[in-house]
């Protein structure tokens, strides 16, 4: 009797698990938070040619394959460590917050290709 309840009882909630953990796997990414386009403020300093749609796409591509889904996505104009002003629009950084509420930035920077350069995910 213990044997057949084992069999029933697995047959029951291995299909519930496999729908939870592929739900996770494929549920869509949370719409990235993107700022206004900063206009150029004098004449030395460009507009971005780098979108935020762009910065983020190449971003999710640096985070490990197996990592928490996605909960809040922002992108940011600008880079933290340089205080160059016409450095503003051909860089930025992306934050990504977890599920497990870990948050980690990716720095991108516009190379005048057809994908911004990417630098590694850090703990924010």
């Amino acid at each position: 009797m213990a044997e057949a309840l084992g069999r029933r009882f697995t047959t029951m909630v291995a299909p519930f698990a496999i729908a939870t953990i592929l739900s996770g796997c494929i549920s869509p990414d949370p719409a990235p938070e993107c700022p206004l386009v900063p206009t150029a403020p004098s004449p030395g300093i460009s507009v971005p040619t780098f979108t935020c749609e762009a910065a983020v796409e190449a971003a999710k591509r640096a985070l490990p394959f197996f990592h928490p889904r996605l909960t809040r996505i922002q992108f940011f104009y600008g880079d933290a460590t340089s205080a160059i002003l016409s450095d503003l629009p051909r860089s930025g950084f992306v934050v990504i917050t977890f599920d497990d509420g870990n948050r980690e930035s990716v720095p991108v920077r516009d190379t005048g290709g057809p994908s911004p350069e990417v630098g590694s995910p850090v703990p924010d």
